[in-house]
């Protein structure tokens, strides 16, 4: 292969590559907006409970800010009862590699308590 060809053929993986990049961009920021607009609410915690990220619709339903809840765990919003229930949902998901729907309860601010159905992801 002559040097003119590589030179084609590098200009084009690299077209590729910014077009796959801006696609990807795209996709991030339909997502993102999603994650930022529904009513539903959304947090990512890690396996330790701590959290990672939630959207606005998930800190309104607790009466708390994003910021605040960044540096809560979970068993602050939760009561006592429900400890166990999110160790045994956690290690369930880990273990069939798929999400799963349960209820629990959460403590909003107010300390008054409601219910969720829940979806835990794998």
């Amino acid at each position: 292969m002559d040097v003119t060809e590589q030179k084609k053929r590098a200009a084009h993986e690299l077209a590729e590559q910014k077009k796959s990049e801006q696609q990807l961009l795209l996709s991030e920021k339909k997502y993102r907006r999603l994650y930022e607009t529904t009513q539903d609410g959304i947090m990512a915690r890690d396996l330790n409970g701590k959290m990672i990220d939630c959207n606005l619709a998930y800190a309104k339903m607790l009466s708390y800010s994003k910021k605040e809840l960044r540096h809560m765990a979970i068993q602050q919003l939760i009561p006592e009862k429900w400890f166990d229930q999110r160790e045994r949902v956690t290690k369930k998901v880990l273990r069939i590699g798929h999400s799963v729907l349960f209820e629990r309860e959460y403590v909003r601010r107010d300390g008054s308590v409601f219910q969720l159905q829940l979806e835990l992801g794998g």
